[in-house]
């Protein structure tokens, strides 16, 4: 009697328990209308607030069924159905990663089979970003996920050829910007190609996002709405710099360059944070309440710049860049319009619209490529102005040129003259000092002639070593380097006195070489003032190279650290001063006694000489520097009193 009284009392729990339990909804014959209603009011489901929800529902067949079970829009999703002893889990959701679905398509809709007799489902879905989301499960019987797929692929046939449409646009103007900048050398079609390149990353990840294709980040989908809303405020930071460029704002409107600037600052932070934080915060409903009036300070300062730019801005390409903006502004307001006479989106929907729009398509694409399309137009209008423009000051060139050359004729013919008269009267006196003159510059030019072999020899030893150690590169660049350093000695063979820009700019060429000759074991600097008319002062040609080959050759010969070589140009009140110091192992070190450098022996007689012949007297002196190691040279070059 005991024993029949608990066996009636666990039936009758048992059966309260499933009167409890509610039926999980089905229906035969109604998948048209359960996709129209996800496709064409998604305001019409019933969303919660609550972040988490957890239903039991159960399911009674006289036979096995097969079917899908259609969810809803929850970002994650956990059902079980168990049959006796048989359990089976399914996952689903726009979170949920990818090799954790029945299949991807599976995130909303899942393949179900249900075995003969009572099947117990338990449902579990959460919200990652804090949004309603609603959770409606409904069991269509009979219905195959293959044929499902099919609704949906021809259901957003029209949108995919829309993308794939926009994508071959924006890959055809991208190959024309790039033909224009790389073969054409023009650079006006820099931030045009930066821009092309983010409306087709945010393009890609759109077709991968709502097409199910999930390459990207096939693990974890909501790095998608990082990815889309980084990409879209990249795009507005690239936009604002081919705004800047475009119209040239920086040298025409500095108020409307520097507010573009903050704007592109603010660009990028909302494009960093605002995903960023929805995403570990996993409370995006904080950033749509709290974080949205942030994005009015953008909108507020590019609406500055564009009336600024109508007002203000003189050039007549402005008319490219206010169209093309006016047309996403209005885009985007068709989006909005769009969105709220249907009652509201899934944001979190992959067969459904992305952002806005309808099945996976916004207008906010249609903006985009006219965009493209106006920008184009207006780059090859500034490109055509400029050309132009270079015509027109090549034609002035030639024209002064013509001028120039008439004057300096008129000038010419005047000097010549002036000359021939002045001639007469000193050609007495000028006599016995042209003739001193003359000898001590064949002397000059002599010693000259002299150093030219020495270092000419020098050069090629280095060249015949790249060529002997198999560095055909390497002797190919210093081959070209040489070259230009041979016409500079040889164009100024003929003269006694170089001017120190000149002296600098040589100075520079044969350093390089030598650097690439010892593979770059030392460094060098040069200091001296921007002082134009000091740059004009001459000195003898080729009086500091011999101390920068003894420095180099000799040296920093048997040194085992870095060598350094400064050079020094110093105004003082009588002249000027040339200091060449080094770090390598000093005089003493550097040659056997009485053995003196080719170089330093020539460069002493050249400075007798020249001290004979020029109004300035050149010292020189050439020792060790006190308590360091290394060489000191010593120019000090003062006018004759």
């Amino acid at each position: 009697m005991k024993k029949l009284i608990l066996l009636l009392f666990g039936f009758m729990t048992v059966v309260t328990v499933w009167a409890e339990v509610p039926p999980l909804p089905s229906c035969t014959s109604c998948t048209d209308s359960v996709l129209n209603v996800f496709w064409e009011a998604p305001a019409n489901y019933e969303k919660t607030e609550k972040d988490t929800l957890a239903f039991k529902f159960q399911y009674y067949t006289e036979t096995a069924k097969e079917g899908i079970v259609s969810l809803g829009n929850p970002d994650m999703a956990w059902f079980e159905i168990s049959n006796g002893t048989s359990k089976k889990q399914f996952w689903a959701g726009k979170g949920m990663a990818l090799n954790k679905l029945e299949n991807p398509y599976a995130r909303y809709f899942i393949p179900v089979n249900f075995q003969k007799g009572e099947n117990i489902i338990h449902l579990k879905a959460r919200s990652l970003s804090n949004l309603p989301f609603q959770l409606n499960p409904i069991f269509m019987e009979g219905q195959d996920m293959e044929a499902l797929k099919n609704k949906f692929q021809i259901n957003s046939r029209s949108s995919d050829i829309v993308k794939w449409l926009s994508l071959l646009l924006t890959f055809v103007f991208l190959l024309l910007a790039l033909v224009n900048f790389l073969a054409f050398k023009n650079h006006f079609f820099k931030f045009y190609i930066l821009y092309i390149l983010v409306v087709s990353i945010l393009l890609l990840i759109w077709l991968d996002f709502n097409g199910q294709h999930n390459v990207l980040f096939p693990n974890s989908p909501r790095l998608y709405q990082i990815a889309l809303v980084f990409a879209q405020q990249l795009g507005y930071c690239i936009y604002a710099a081919f705004f800047i460029h475009f119209l040239d704002l920086k040298n025409t409107d500095r108020l409307s360059f520097k507010m573009l600037r903050i704007y592109q600052g603010m660009a990028l932070f909302m494009g960093l944070f605002n995903p960023l934080f929805s995403y570990f915060k996993e409370d995006y409903l904080f950033v749509l309440k709290y974080l949205s009036f942030l994005h009015l300070i953008p909108m507020f300062i590019i609406i500055f710049v564009l009336v600024r730019t109508l007002l203000v801005v003189k050039n007549k390409l402005k008319y490219y860049v206010l169209t093309a903006t006016l047309l996403i502004v209005l885009f985007t307001f068709a989006e909005l319009a769009f969105t709220m006479y249907r009652g509201g989106t899934f944001v979190r929907d992959y067969f459904g619209p992305s952002l806005a729009g309808f099945k996976g398509f916004n207008f906010l694409q249609i903006g985009l490529m006219l965009e493209l399309i106006i920008f184009y137009f207006g780059l090859t209008h500034k490109t055509l102005d400029a050309e132009r423009e270079r015509a027109a000051y090549k034609a002035k060139v030639i024209e002064q040129l013509e001028e120039n050359k008439k004057l300096e004729k008129e000038v010419k013919d005047l000097l010549e003259k002036q000359l021939e008269a002045s001639q007469k009267d000193l050609v007495n006196q000028k006599f016995k000092r042209e003739a001193e003159t003359n000898l001590f510059k064949a002397q000059l030019k002599s010693i000259q002639l002299q150093m030219n072999p020495h270092y000419f020899f020098n050069s090629l030893n280095s060249i015949n070593d790249f060529i002997y150690d198999k560095k055909p590169r390497q002797a190919s660049e210093y081959l070209a380097k040489y070259a230009t350093l041979m016409r500079s000695v040889l164009r100024n063979s003929e003269s006694i006195e170089i001017t120190l820009e000149k002296e600098i700019e040589h100075l520079k060429v044969y350093l390089d070489l030598e650097k690439m000759r010892f593979e770059n074991s030392f460094d060098y600097e040069i200091k001296h003032t921007k002082d134009a008319d000091f740059l004009k002062n001459k000195i003898p040609l080729m009086l500091i190279q011999p101390l920068l080959e003894n420095a180099v050759w000799h040296g920093f010969k048997d040194i085992n650290y870095p060598g350094k070589i400064c050079i020094s140009f110093e105004k003082n009140e009588n002249g000027f001063t040339i200091k060449v110091d080094d770090n390598g192992v000093g005089l003493a070190a550097k040659r056997k006694p009485k053995k003196t450098s080719m170089g330093l022996k020539l460069l002493k007689e050249k400075l007798a000489v020249f001290n004979q012949l020029n109004e300035m007297n050149i010292d020189f002196e050439l020792k060790n520097k006190f308590n360091e190691q290394g060489v000191l040279g010593v120019f000090d070059i003062k006018n004759k009193p």
